[in-house]
């Protein structure tokens, strides 16, 4: 009977954390979906240059005041949601030598005093021939790989060309 109960509870911890996940990826999608999408309009009609999204999730009271004081004016920040302290930030015309350079230098002072649990994904969208669903859940996707191997306080990168 114990080991009946162990399982019920594993499997209901599991549960909630997949139903979380889902709640996530809703709620990220939700918020970036028209901004993702008016920036590949703009790189298929203007053949504006690459950009860079950027996800980023921290336990510290300041991570939104840093972001703001440290992105571009350019920069597009977006506060996803207030209970995880989510944040994406778009850099428009930014290779991803630059954006590596950023969120590294982020990452740094995030890590030199006051953040815990710090989560960096960085997504390089280099085409406008992508969907904005694909580069939001390729992001989500990389992201959640980040949480789930414990690669926290390093920015994890890929690119879509």
């Amino acid at each position: 009977m114990i080991i009946h109960d162990h399982t019920k509870r594993y499997r209901e911890a599991e549960t909630m954390t997949a139903a979380e996940n889902i709640i996530c990826y809703a709620t990220v999608f939700d918020a970036l979906n028209g901004l993702v999408e008016t920036m590949l309009h703009k790189m298929r009609k203007e053949n504006s240059n690459p950009f860079l999204m950027i996800l980023l999730t921290a336990h510290t009271t300041e991570l939104e005041t840093l972001l703001k004081e440290q992105k571009r004016t350019s920069d597009i920040l977006v506060k996803i949601d207030d209970i995880h302290d989510h944040y994406a930030l778009i850099c428009q015309n930014t290779n991803v030598e630059g954006g590596f350079s950023f969120t590294e230098r982020l990452l740094r002072y995030l890590k030199t005093g006051f953040a815990e649990d710090i989560y960096c994904t960085a997504m390089d969208v280099r085409s406008g021939n992508h969907a904005s669903k694909e580069i939001i859940f390729e992001m989500l996707d990389l992201f959640t790989e980040a949480v789930e191997s414990k690669r926290g306080g390093e920015v994890v990168l890929r690119s879509l060309k």
